[in-house]
């Protein structure tokens, strides 16, 4: 399928599109997920004042963006090389050549995955992430509890096996009827490949368990005329349950260590320049007592300038 060719006028139109869909869904994690945010999250989420949400607007974008990259069937969840490059903001993905991109990996991780992102990266690779910094730990922590609550707005489906089977959720699966433990895990399942879905997604089936547009039957029917039944159930002892978490958390903690690590070298800093300080202030002390210094003249006893021949 060819891409689409972006106007000014589809590009305004898609920008709309996707604004309406992000203000959605902050009014829902605001009636939702208030009881166990952040007051600045909160704050963030009820604001109309485009700078003070914007840590909000940011951390919801890229979720979307991370959803489209190795989310959104592309079978790409898995691949944590591209999805820590991509947080932190593509160095690897923007080497000069793409053979130095394939070699680095190569080495560093003895994988070759032509289907990972980062064998043809696009050129706008992390490029919202800060490239060279890559995402702060703000970022990422404002990430992961925008994730959760993305989560929290579709799990009326937890629980509902009979649904699910009735609605299609278990046919691409061998779980046979009855194996209650096998459907419980399998559904679990079904929403986490959900979630990898994005954010339009996830809003669609959010707004079927809204008390005025009807009850979990409506979603599963939603999820079926939508075709999200037909999906790819993970591989025995896999899951999608690691999606997008694993990797802001592998980076949010080498933020956290890094800016850890510097407090040390800031304080033995601090304490050097403190003794050389006091080093000096004894230093002057001594030199005030002493009998040479005593002799020196004072200022008023020097020859002024006007003094001197010229």
């Amino acid at each position: 399928m060819p891409e689409p060719e972006y106007t000014p006028q589809t590009y305004l139109e898609y920008h709309k599109r996707d604004f309406q869909v992000i203000e959605a869904l902050k009014s829902l994690i605001l009636t939702r997920c208030q009881s166990f945010l952040r007051s600045d999250t909160v704050a963030a989420l009820s604001s109309t004042d485009a700078e003070m949400a914007k840590p909000v607007d940011d951390a919801l974008y890229r979720i979307w963006s991370f959803c489209l990259l190795f989310g959104s069937n592309k079978n790409r969840e898995d691949d944590l090389v591209g999805q820590l490059d991509w947080l932190r903001g593509g160095a690897v993905a923007h080497q000069r050549s793409c053979t130095s991109t394939i070699v680095s990996v190569v080495n560093d991780f003895d994988v070759a995955d032509t289907n990972g992102v980062l064998f043809s990266p696009p050129d706008c690779f992390g490029a919202g992430n800060h490239p060279g910094d890559g995402l702060s730990a703000e970022e990422l922590y404002a990430m992961t509890e925008l994730w959760n609550c993305l989560s929290v707005l579709i799990q009326g489906f937890q629980g509902c096996t009979d649904q699910a089977r009735e609605y299609g959720v278990f046919d691409p699966t061998c779980i046979g009827g009855g194996d209650v433990d096998g459907e419980e895990a399998m559904l679990e399942e079904w929403h986490y490949y959900l979630l990898t879905l994005g954010p339009a997604r996830i809003l669609d089936l959010a707004n079927a368990f809204s008390p005025t547009r009807g009850s979990v039957v409506s979603g599963f029917a939603l999820a079926k005329a939508k075709n999200l039944t037909q999906w790819t159930p993970p591989y025995p002892t896999s899951s999608r349950a690691t999606f997008l978490k694993e990797a802001v958390a592998k980076v949010y903690e080498q933020k956290i260590a890094l800016r850890f690590s510097a407090m040390p070298a800031k304080l033995e800093m601090q304490e050097v320049k403190r003794k050389r300080v006091a080093s000096l202030a004894e230093e002057l002390r001594l030199r005030r007592s002493s009998s040479e210094y005593k002799r020196l003249p004072l200022i008023s006893a020097e020859r002024p300038m006007s003094e001197w021949s010229t």
